[in-house]
């Protein structure tokens, strides 16, 4: 279906406007999120703990996922149509099983790159660090899994599905 004049600038910038709604919404969320855990645990090593262990996991999801995500949708803007379903499962059993190896040798590799992020902890607090460090890594895998999904939404033009 191909929009021109005056149609096709209202249906942008109507999708322009829910898109940057869901943003506004995802930014309101974050926000209240970590003010519940600092109002309701307070500044404490436990929450000291779980924001450090987030940060290789968002290392991670921005250094590798997020440029998988740039390279893989002009690269998938010029397949065929009938093409993406057997492409699409490919790349997420690649994905998948990529960065299930990339989460067991960071989850083996934790502790040695917990002592280096945190240096000032203590011995407890580390432990308790890499322990979440470890549970939120998994979160990796789901969200490589996610990015190809979304990708062959936004090929689509789909860009509120995903």
């Amino acid at each position: 279906m191909k929009c021109s004049g005056r149609g096709a600038t209202t249906i942008l910038s109507s999708l322009g406007l829910q898109l940057s709604l869901i943003a506004a919404v995802q930014i309101v969320f974050s926000f209240f999120t970590q003010w519940y855990l600092v109002s309701h645990f307070g500044a404490v090593r436990q929450t000291d703990a779980l924001f450090a262990g987030a940060t290789l996991p968002q290392v991670v999801t921005v250094l590798l996922i997020e440029s998988i995500i740039a390279i893989l949708v002009p690269l998938l803007s010029s397949v065929p149509e009938q093409d993406l379903p057997r492409i699409g499962a490919w790349l997420l059993l690649l994905m998948a099983g990529s960065f299930t190896v990339i989460v067991f040798l960071l989850y083996v590799a934790a502790p040695s790159i917990i002592a280096v992020l945190v240096p000032g902890f203590s011995p407890e607090a580390k432990q308790l660090t890499v322990a979440l460090t470890r549970i939120q890594m998994f979160g990796v895998i789901g969200g490589a899994c996610s990015a190809v999904l979304a990708t062959l939404c936004q090929v689509r033009g789909h860009f509120r599905r995903p």
